[in-house]
């Protein structure tokens, strides 16, 4: 019996032995978590693809109106909807605009709007629903043209 526990004893310390350089080895003094790292205030080089592109250009913002300064016939969104413009309107008259069908909303409804009210208008070239192209129509003699790979 006496045997076992120090064959215990020293197989456990042994396993101490071996495994205790891996534990240390995750340990950093404090002064690594302080010390800022080498190059700290250095300029960084440009990337090399940078320097032969375009400049970016920016969209402007968007231009906000009150309902009363539209002219009528102009196309026009509410604030709420500025993120999506999923629901684009009309203005048809000083009082009143009709909605504009699409695919999510199919209904034309005309509805009564505050002069006050302030609203987001539509800009030139704008797409109300997605950014894909339109479908391609086919030719005049009415036969469909394959695609080729």
């Amino acid at each position: 019996m006496r045997n076992i526990v120090v064959f215990i004893r020293i197989l456990l310390a042994a396993v101490a032995m071996i495994s205790a350089p891996r534990l240390s080895a995750q340990y950093r003094p404090r002064y690594h978590y302080y010390r800022p790292p080498p190059n700290y205030n250095s300029p960084r080089p440009r990337a090399p693809n940078q320097a032969n592109r375009p400049p970016v250009t920016v969209e402007p913002e968007e231009k906000t109106q009150k309902f009363r300064d539209l002219p009528v016939n102009t196309e026009f969104y509410f604030l709420a909807d500025r993120s999506r413009k999923l629901f684009p309107r009309i203005k048809i008259s000083d009082t009143t605009a009709k909605s504009v069908p699409t695919p999510g909303n199919t209904d034309i409804t005309a509805t009564t709007i505050p002069g006050e009210l302030i609203v987001l208008v539509k800009r030139d070239g704008q797409n109300t629903k997605s950014n894909s192209p339109p479908a391609k129509a086919n030719p005049p003699n009415g036969k469909k043209t394959r695609k080729e790979p």
